[in-house]
This record gives C-alpha cells, sequence and structure tokens, in this order.
C-alpha cells in the first residue's frame, strides 16, 4: 500500500475514511496471521465503532491468512451467511 510513502498510505487507508463508509463491514481475521496483523482489524473496527457506523468482526482462533483449517473456513461462511442475512436479508 505505499507503507514507505506516507502521504500514500493516508489516502489509501480504509481507516482513515471510515466516515464515507455508507454499508455495514464485516472484517473476518485470523489470530495467527503473519501477511496482515490482527491489529489492523481491530484498527478499524475501533475506527467504524467511534464513527456510529455498523460492523462485525470475528477473529478466527488458530488461524492464519490463508483459512487453511476446514473448521474455519466453515466459520468463516457462517459469519458471512449470518452478516448477510442480518444486512441484507431477502424476502419472499
Amino acid at each position: 500500500m505505499g507503507a514507505a510513502d506516507k502521504s500514500k498510505l493516508d489516502v489509501m487507508s480504509p481507516a482513515r475514511h471510515v466516515g464515507d463508509v455508507r454499508a455495514p463491514i464485516l472484517l473476518i481475521h485470523g489470530d495467527q496471521d503473519t501477511v496482515v496483523q490482527l491489529s489492523q482489524s481491530q484498527l478499524m473496527a475501533d475506527r467504524l465503532k467511534a464513527a456510529g457506523k455498523p460492523y462485525e468482526l470475528v477473529v478466527l482462533q488458530g488461524e492464519n491468512h490463508y483459512l487453511t483449517k476446514g473448521a474455519t473456513r466453515t466459520r468463516t461462511l457462517e459469519a458471512l451467511e449470518q452478516f448477510l442475512a442480518k444486512n441484507l436479508p431477502v424476502g419472499p
């Protein structure tokens, strides 16, 4: 994302643009992720909360960035299903 260039990071960082959010946000993160730190999702959740924006943060215990475990892939799909049912309901 251009971490070496602070101006690029400021422009691209979703956490710096929570005021523009118009839809509920689902954040799913493995607590063993070595590609993207869990603190990034926690920061986004904190900023969304402070801005009064709807969000959910699901932290997958013992999971990495790639969702390598069947149980956490299932948990991810369940969380997604619940989130969509809540925020994008399908009616008759």
